[in-house]
């Protein structure tokens, strides 16, 4: 399994989304994506923050453009912490070439469909992370709250399973304090 992951976490003075990029390799002719700017307050508490940061930006239109590609299907979590830390806009789906086209396929949609998808929604997010206001005490206080709760979950869901597998568990066991340490976690 190869995983290629790209998290961009920001500080409690904006409350523009996190950046998140997750591609997992699980056999030659078998993904799954996770690309998404992760919301970092409540969307049906803030409908103002739904409205800037995802019906604003789009990013509907892109997640659709890519489950337009056949290969593609939607891919649904078993863990229901992060489907509920996925933005509606979210982009998760697993990419299956294994009946026509195989690993040259697969590095076709890549290459042709997930890279630009993903382009474009770095260039949404760093737009917004550039035009974002800064935030007051209290909205810092309660972004600072939630960002270290998701952090900690991360950490434990992702980065404590699949670092041992990747690395073996003593360097796993000194990645993670490192980033945990990084973290404040």
């Amino acid at each position: 399994m190869n995983i290629t992951n790209l998290q961009a976490y920001l500080k409690s003075s904006t409350d523009v989304p996190h950046f998140q990029f997750e591609l997992v390799q699980c056999s030659p002719t078998y993904f799954i994506l996770f690309l998404d700017i992760t919301p970092r307050k409540d969307l049906v508490l803030y409908p103002n923050y739904l409205k800037t940061f995802y019906e604003e930006a789009q990013l509907e239109t892109l997640r659709q453009r890519l489950e337009q590609v056949p290969e593609t299907k939607p891919y649904l979590s078993c863990s229901l912490y992060f489907r509920g830390v996925v933005s509606p806009t979210g982009i998760l789906v697993s990419i299956k070439c294994e009946e026509v086209g195989g690993t040259d396929r697969c590095e076709e949609i890549i290459r042709e469909h997930v890279s630009p998808i993903a382009h474009d929604v770095m260039v949404i997010w760093l737009e917004k992370y550039f035009s974002g206001a800064t935030v007051g005490v209290t909205e810092r206080a309660e972004l600072e709250k939630r960002d270290l709760l998701v952090k900690t979950r991360a950490i434990e869901m992702d980065l404590s399973s699949s670092l041992p597998l990747q690395f073996g568990q003593e360097v796993a066991n000194r990645v993670l304090s490192v980033i945990k340490g990084v973290f404040g976690v």
